[in-house]
């Protein structure tokens, strides 16, 4: 099985299908003046496809380098629920569960560059904040996701939320953050799979990524840093701390960040 790409040529009544249904898919957009156009008209065109393999959607890029938007999506259908599904997930679900966990991306590009160089335990979540329904789907097929969203302030925003969710639905969460806040798609392509894969080894754990490569906001040797901005973070933080069952996660030594001490306790509205 492959992932498929096309390119919009002729329009579906061309082809035979009727108006009304062409509507309901998403594939055209109904006119003022009356008439349809064609919604993906000259884009390169991803298929959307559910966790069987069936087509339920399209993702569309532009063919001009001044094209807006850059991304375009179907809209929701009654096929197609935003936040129910993952791009490449018919695809890569075996490879997931053989190696037990999967390496969660934001784009069609940052799934499809490397899939071609072999890396096959990975999803996309369609440009969407990820929702607890695509984590419980992510959950029937592995317990454990690395997070590789892009390294830009978008990307690790989205990256924040997608851990707050994962953590909720009680699966394990790393993050990979690629040197120079670069996406899957170019690094794979500037370095190679190998290497993906040692930084991917080299991911880190959800509350260390963060505090350290994102936020910086942590109690480093001793020494206090952004304080007010720690204790919303905390905050932040302490709904999921009971789930955390690998107690290394809250004592990284060489951190030193104070999550067992009365300062968190207090910064977590805690007595």
């Amino acid at each position: 099985m492959h992932l498929k790409l096309g390119r919009t040529f002729e329009s579906p009544a061309e082809q035979g299908v009727k108006s009304e249904s062409i509507e309901r898919s998403g594939l055209v957009v109904k006119k003022d003046s009356g008439g349809f156009y064609d919604r993906f008209r000259g884009r390169l065109m991803f298929p959307v496809m559910d966790a069987q393999g069936r087509a339920i959607a399209f993702g569309g890029r532009t063919m001009s380098p001044d094209g807006e938007p850059k991304y375009l999506n179907s809209p929701e259908t009654a096929a197609y629920i935003k936040g129910h599904h993952f791009y490449g997930l018919n695809i890569t679900r075996e490879e997931i569960r053989k190696k037990k966990f999967a390496i969660l991306v934001e784009g069609y590009l940052d799934l499809l560059i490397p899939f071609q160089h072999g890396v096959r335990n990975i999803i996309a979540s369609l440009g969407t904040a990820l929702t607890s329904e695509q984590a419980k789907l992510a959950a029937r097929f592995a317990r454990k996701i690395v997070v590789n969203y892009d390294g830009d302030r978008a990307g690790i925003n989205a990256a924040k939320r997608a851990i707050e969710t994962l953590l909720a639905e009680d699966i394990e969460v790393k993050v990979l953050v690629l040197p120079d806040n670069a996406d899957p798609d170019e690094f794979i392509r500037k370095h190679g799979a190998d290497e993906y894969h040692k930084k991917r080894g080299e991911a880190l754990h959800t509350y260390n990524s963060f505090s350290n490569k994102c936020y910086g906001i942590a109690i480093f040797y001793g020494r206090r840093t952004r304080l007010p901005r720690w204790r919303r973070r905390c905050r932040m933080f302490a709904p999921f701390a009971i789930q955390f069952r690998n107690a290394s996660f809250l004592t990284y030594p060489w951190t030193h960040c104070a999550l067992t001490s009365p300062l968190f306790a207090r910064s977590c509205g805690k007595r």
